[in-house]
């Protein structure tokens, strides 16, 4: 098994020595057709139960951000009959998550490491790393993303929302899985809400990481970086940042026996 990153020649790193880091708001907004997704990082439940019983934290639970901008248009909504941790409601509604932009690389996951010229039409190389070296390549990639970010802070860049950041108080944790591919839509009744309670209880977790089955083909390994000053968790602002390559040790190239 390998992870396997699809490039133009130009911009391998063998050439370039650089990465690009990108965000959930880069892949919304890209001009390159074969690999935007307008909607990336996007979740919508339709709600249509009639007078059913929900429990009352799955309701607020429901009604939570998420890490998202929340949008809810909400049709009608009405509670009656509390009965211990349940309510009875009537609620017709439509929400729409955006989760919040995050620092994403986004690799493909293969068999064999020639499986990847099929993927991108439009480039025409690529390079690898063993799949079971995975986390020091995560690592590697965190300490040089990590590492460009508090070079940026203190050149002045904005890099994230929020201003005035204290670089000494920021840290990087890295999370990753496999993308799953599912529709980003849901819709909710009386029959199938309760089947559906745990379900629900991991999508949220889970909205940077989905994605429609039309991108099945790319076999999507995706890292996401979320920075944080102390304990809160600070917004990228940029769409991408250049990083210094590290991995060399790591990668391997077409033709070049791996170990």
């Amino acid at each position: 098994m390998f992870l396997v990153k699809s490039c133009s020649k130009k911009y391998n790193i063998s050439n370039s020595r650089t990465l690009k880091i990108g965000t959930l708001h880069e892949y919304r907004e890209t001009e390159s057709s074969q690999i935007i997704d307008k909607e990336e990082g996007f979740f919508n439940i339709i709600f249509d139960l009639k007078d059913k019983y929900i429990e009352i934290d799955l309701f607020n639970f429901l009604n939570y951000s998420h890490n998202s901008h929340l949008s809810a248009h909400v049709n009608h909504l009405h509670f009656k009959d509390p009965y211990e941790k349940y309510m009875k409601v009537f609620y017709q509604a439509k929400y729409n998550w955006i989760n919040h932009n995050r620092f994403i690389f986004c690799i493909s996951k293969l068999e064999t490491y020639e499986e990847s010229t099929s993927i991108f039409p439009d480039y025409d190389d690529y390079w690898y790393v063993s799949f079971f070296k995975k986390n020091q390549f995560i690592k590697a990639l965190e300490d040089s993303l990590f590492n460009e970010v508090k070079l940026q802070l203190k050149t002045g860049t904005q890099v994230f929302h929020k201003a005035d950041i204290d670089a000494n108080k920021l840290t990087v944790k890295s999370h990753y899985q496999d993308i799953l591919y599912s529709d980003r839509n849901l819709y909710l009744d009386n029959h199938n809400i309760d089947s559906k309670k745990n379900e629900l209880m991991g999508i949220f977790n889970d909205i940077k990481y989905i994605k429609p089955e039309k991108f099945s083909h790319e076999s999507e390994f995706r890292i996401v970086f979320d920075f944080y000053e102390n304990e809160e968790l600070l917004i990228p602002q940029v769409k991408s940042l250049i990083i210094s390559e590290n991995i060399s040790e790591l990668v391997k190239q077409p033709n070049q026996v791996i170990i």
